[in-house]
């Protein structure tokens, strides 16, 4: 093998552990803001939501607008909607950008560091793969909430309004799924 493939292969071999058992957020790219960005901005979290009203089951993801007692609004590609919660079977929030792959990075240079480490490499190669991957797996899902382990009540708070849809917003659904 030449020592480019060598070299290819080698950081597959790494980058793919530490990338396994991250959490993806389904928000497209450069929507989400970092953590402290986040906490300045009004925009609700990311929501992907799993329904089903009679025999039709359904995904819908866009922002997270607002929930009340009886619905959540979602403001999604095609406009703002509206679901009822006693169809909703599950929901994922992504409340910011977690900047795991920073953690990816400085954990493949660290890992090819190790190569400067002699017949140490042995040991100090699997502890940058192995340790690396837990931190990047681990950051990637501190972002993430979900129902129903949380319940709404403790949800609302990543909505755009938390604390329901402002008066004169209802007229603007444009598909009601209640």
């Amino acid at each position: 093998m030449h020592s480019k493939t060598k070299l290819l292969a080698i950081v597959i071999i790494v980058v793919t552990p530490l990338l396994a058992g991250c959490a993806g957020t389904g928000a497209p790219r450069g929507w989400l803001s970092t953590a402290s960005e986040a906490q300045k901005e009004s925009k609700g979290a990311w929501i992907k939501i799993e329904y089903s009203s009679g025999a039709n089951k359904s995904v819908v993801q866009g922002e997270f607008i607002a929930v009340n007692t009886e619905t959540v609004y979602v403001d999604t590609l095609t406009g703002l909607i509206a679901i009822s919660l006693s169809d909703i079977k599950r929901a994922r929030l992504a409340t910011y950008d977690s900047q795991y792959g920073k953690l990816t990075v400085w954990t493949l240079l660290g890992f090819l560091s190790t190569a400067s480490h002699g017949i140490g490499l042995i040991l100090s190669a699997p502890v940058w793969i192995i340790g690396g991957s837990i931190a990047a797996a681990a950051q990637s899902h501190k972002p993430i909430e979900s129902f129903p382990d949380s319940d709404w009540n403790e949800l609302k708070k990543f909505a755009r309004f938390p604390h329901g849809l402002p008066e004169g917003f209802e007229h603007n659904v444009s598909n009601s799924m209640r």
